[in-house]
Formats: C-alpha cells, structure tokens, sequence
C-alpha cells in the first residue's frame, strides 16, 4: 500500500511538472509573436498575461483586485456617482487568494504607479476632452509620504491623496488595501458629466512578479441634495455629510434628520448642533430630531457617536440600503 501511494504521488508530480513546462513553452511562444508580429502585441500582452497567470498559480501564488486585472484587459470600473463637491474616496482592495479556497501559501510584497487625468464635458455629442496636466506618481519615483497624511500630489483642478504606495498582503488573512481620495479644489469647477479618472497599475516584487492594472473613473451628477454616512466598525461616532449641489442663489435647502437615540447619539459640541433648529428630545431627553440649513454648493457634516462600536453604519453600502439616519 506504501509503495502505490508513493507511485500516485511521483504520478500527480510528473504531471504537475508537465503542466509548468507546457506554460513555459507557450510563455516563450508568445515572446516571439510579439517581436515577429508587432501588430499583436496587445493580444499578445493579455494572452500572455493569463499564461503566466496560470503558471504563478500552479505555484499557490495568486495576485488580484477588486478593481485591478490582467495586464491588456480591458479593466474600467465606474464608481458611485459624485456631486463635484466633496471629497471621493475608494479603495483598491489587494488579494492574494483566488477564492477562499485557493490562496497564496507566502506574503507578497507589491508596489503600485498612479496615473490620473480630469476630463470637461464638450456637451451634445462632442464627449470629454481633457484639462490640465496628469497626475502620475509611483513608488519608484522616490516621494515619502506620512504614515499620517499619505501622499499628495495635484494639478490645476484636483488633489490626489494615496495612503500607500507600497504594501505586503500577508498569508495570514489574504487581503491588504489601498486609500485613495479625490479633492476637488474648486467646487464650482466640476459640472455635469465631467469626470476624473485615475489608473492603478500594482506589480508583484516578492516572491514572484506579476502585474494587474485598471481604471477608476468618477462622473460628477448633480442631483440637488444629496448625502452619505462615513463609517467603520470599532469606530466610537459617525458622520453625516449632507451636501447641496444647486448653485442657484435661492437654493438654500431645510434638511430635517430623524433617527433612534437607541443607535445613535448627536454630538451636541459642534457648529452644526449649535446652529440647528427645530430640535426635539425623546422621552430619555436625547435629541432625535433637528432641522438643518444648508446653502447652495455647500456641505455640512454632522457627527454622531454609537451606542454600539461594533456596527457599521456607513451609507449607501452593499446589504445596507436603510440608512440610519431619515433625511428629509
């Protein structure tokens, strides 16, 4: 019985050993399309993206990405509508895993290259045109930022922040991710259908080298009024940013909020409280109710503190389409 589980086990080897010399062949293959057939190079770049890909996995070596894929793919991502106004902010989340039973069996180091360009709507069917000049920054390019306050780079119309731009997704928990916040330095600049994009290149340094990219891109809607609810879990508050996007001189907007003291608690020390009308105490003589102005092109951000840190209340989030807080 020994002797035929060692039989099996030379057996799954030499197949495996096969499998890595085919995918070898084929890497060196398309190496020489790409030199003998030039007009194939970008096919030949993604066939041989997925080639390599294939080989790293017969390695337990995975590197992927919520937004991120192969090199020569066509890899676009809309994120959620913006009002041009606030601060947006995503995450470009790192996997080493290709699901939950497939991971990587080391860490992986990687470093990742920022390249993001702002586009002006022409109007009728003339499309975008971009304005001022790219955005381009990567790890190899020798700027520090503070663990604190990341990297900040801009142009004319924005300003880029990056919390990292090197990291290791340790084989522990398969996952590392990536901070990136677009600042408007002008809130009357963006109008209807403008849009930012910023493309994300991340590359493999250790214990193997791959490289994924993809495009980020943010079109500015307008839709009046307009909110979200910032937060994370162990978090001990929240916030509410409600912004008004009208920019007539009349658009002055009465926000009223409602929401269960059972959950939340107003932060009765800021500017906003202070400035709040209509405000109303439940039976436990907690406020659950206020009103609020906000004028034309404004935001205002409340904050709220968590009768339990361990929820996570952030809004519009997937599986939260209740908020907790009513806007009216």
């Amino acid at each position: 019985m020994k002797e035929k589980r060692t039989r099996i086990r030379r057996k799954n080897a030499g197949y495996k050993k096969l499998f890595l010399m085919l995918i070898i062949f084929l890497i060196i293959i398309l190496m020489l399309m790409k030199v003998i057939f030039p007009a194939t190079v970008s096919l030949s770049k993604y066939v041989y993206s997925v080639v390599r890909g294939a080989y790293l996995n017969a390695k337990d070596f995975y590197f992927t990405s919520n937004i991120l894929d192969k090199v020569g793919k066509d890899n676009s991502v809309d994120g959620e509508d913006w009002d041009g106004i606030q601060n947006h902010s995503f995450d470009v989340v790192m996997y080493s895993k290709k699901n939950d039973y497939k991971k990587a069996t080391a860490d992986i180091e990687y470093k990742v290259s920022i390249l993001a360009k702002v586009y002006q709507d022409q109007g009728g069917n003339k499309g975008a045109k971009q304005v001022g000049t790219d955005l381009a920054i990567s790890a190899d390019s020798g700027v520090l930022g503070t663990k604190e306050d990341g990297i900040k780079i801009e142009n004319e119309y924005i300003e880029l922040h990056i919390d990292k731009l090197e990291g290791k997704i340790f084989k522990d928990n398969n996952q590392d991710s990536i901070k990136i916040d677009v600042l408007p330095k002008d809130k009357e600049f963006f109008k209807e259908n403008d849009y930012v994009e910023v493309k994300i290149t991340a590359e493999s340094t250790k214990p193997y080298t791959d490289k994924i990219e993809g495009t980020y891109r943010v079109k500015v809607k307008r839709r009046g009024l307009s909110y979200i609810i910032e937060d994370s879990k162990n978090s001990p508050y929240m916030n509410l940013i409600i912004t008004n996007a009208s920019t007539g001189e009349n658009e002055r907007k009465s926000v009223e909020l409602g929401f269960e003291t059972s959950q939340i608690v107003l932060d009765t020390t800021s500017k906003e409280y202070i400035e709040a009308k209509n405000l109303i105490e439940d039976p436990e003589k907690y406020f659950n109710k206020l009103t609020i102005e906000i004028g034309p092109l404004e935001s205002k951000s409340i904050k709220f503190y968590k009768k339990n840190i361990a929820e996570d209340y952030s809004y519009p989030n997937i599986g939260n389409n209740t908020p907790v807080i009513r806007v009216n």
